[in-house]
């Protein structure tokens, strides 16, 4: 992730929502670049991920409503690794199953916001603001500026106990052998 494009995001959340980044060490996705070629970058994210939500689940309790937040947006992109948008991925959280429910919030049309689910528009302003204030996720996240996957693994991991971040990166370090 270069700075230009996570200053970016910021800014936008700054400009649009006056919503500053969430302080992120970036120490999962620090490590997960250490690994070669792509497919096996993704293929760590993945594994990496579904440890993180495993140890999560069993500690629910102990985090913030945001960081569960969070942990549930992260179990919803990996459930359906063919999620490749932010607002499936909302329905899917929230349990909405019908486009029109979310496009009638955002008070746009169904085939407006069909086309910004699929990624073959991007949302305006206004759709943007209406999206943080419906369901608290920062505007930038929408907008395919950063791995999101990568960043709410990165945003848990801060959250979660040191113990448990050294379990992690204990976990993450044995994987190196093997991929």
């Amino acid at each position: 992730m270069t700075s230009e494009i996570s200053d970016s995001g910021a800014d936008i959340d700054k400009m649009l929502v006056d919503a500053d980044e969430k302080p992120c060490r970036y120490v999962i996705s620090s490590e997960i670049e250490t690994f070669g070629e792509e497919s096996e970058k993704e293929y760590v994210r993945g594994v990496v991920s579904e440890h993180i939500l495993y140890m999560c689940e069993k500690k629910i309790a102990d985090f913030s409503d945001e960081t569960v937040k969070y942990i549930r947006l992260l179990k919803s992109i990996d459930k359906d690794s063919t999620k490749d948008s932010m607002l499936k991925c909302i329905r899917d959280v929230n349990g909405i199953t019908d486009q029109q429910v979310i496009s009638d919030n955002l008070g746009i049309s169904r085939f407006k916001y069909s086309k910004i689910e699929n990624n073959k528009e991007l949302p305006d302003a206004m759709v943007l603001i209406r999206l943080y204030d419906l369901y608290g996720y920062v505007p930038s996240m929408y907008l395919n500026l950063y791995d999101v996957r990568g960043r709410l693994l990165d945003y848990i991991f801060d959250s979660m106990s040191q113990k448990d971040q050294e379990i992690i990166m204990n976990f993450i370090n044995n994987l190196k052998e093997f991929v």
